[in-house]
């Protein structure tokens, strides 16, 4: 069995819970929980692991989340492309997710894992935030909390997010679960939107 590394990616500060920018450890803790693993502290991360799946969430702040990732990689020699980054992602609608191995990345999180790792050969699930109306900054509302209005339309993004990384750890293939879930979204995605349209 080949070993996983599932690494959500976030801000450790407290002020930071229940962010838009936080839903990579959102994502983490909610696959965790689902297999029964709990997490450690572990130098600069929470960790926990069972049957070679790792679960990680980095305290190194969002721009230097590669440390945490690399000094995984190193320790059980884990190869690039069994390691799975959840993060946010501003230019995929809220409700959809999009996995993808390689290619460019605007984000700064997985920006610095592809400088430490050396390659982009790791697989991101991008978790979709982008606000229905574009904003005047972008990075103050990444930091702003979730509304109510639309927690149940990310909740329901985050739980295809922990079912997909499930499926790429039992050994599916990329290509199938891109398939399935890169055009997903929820039901009632648009009556959502629209109700908290306000709120963004």
């Amino acid at each position: 069995m080949k070993k996983w590394l599932v690494t959500g990616l976030g801000n450790p500060e407290g002020k930071y819970f229940g962010t838009w920018h936080n839903l990579g450890f959102v994502a983490a803790e909610r696959l965790a929980e689902e297999l029964g693993i709990e997490f450690k502290k572990k130098g600069n991360m929470l960790l926990g692991d069972k049957d070679k799946v790792f679960i990680q969430k980095p305290l190194t702040y969002m721009n230097r989340s590669g440390e945490a990732v690399l000094a995984l990689k190193r320790k059980h020699g884990l190869n690039a492309g069994n390691i799975i980054v959840l993060v946010d992602d501003l230019y995929i609608d809220k409700g959809k997710i999009k996995i993808v191995r390689g290619g460019t990345s605007g984000h700064n999180g997985p920006r610095n894992i592809k400088e430490l790792l050396g390659n982009d050969e790791y697989i991101r699930i991008k978790i979709g935030i982008k606000p229905a109306k574009e904003m005047a900054d972008m990075a103050n509302y990444v930091l702003s909390r979730i509304p109510e209005a639309q927690r149940q339309i990310i909740s329901e993004a985050l739980e295809n997010t922990v079912a997909a990384v499930k499926l790429l750890v039992s050994g599916e293939s990329l290509e199938l679960i891109q398939t399935k879930f890169n055009t997903r979204s929820c039901g009632h995605i648009k009556r959502s939107e629209d109700t908290a349209r306000e709120n963004d």
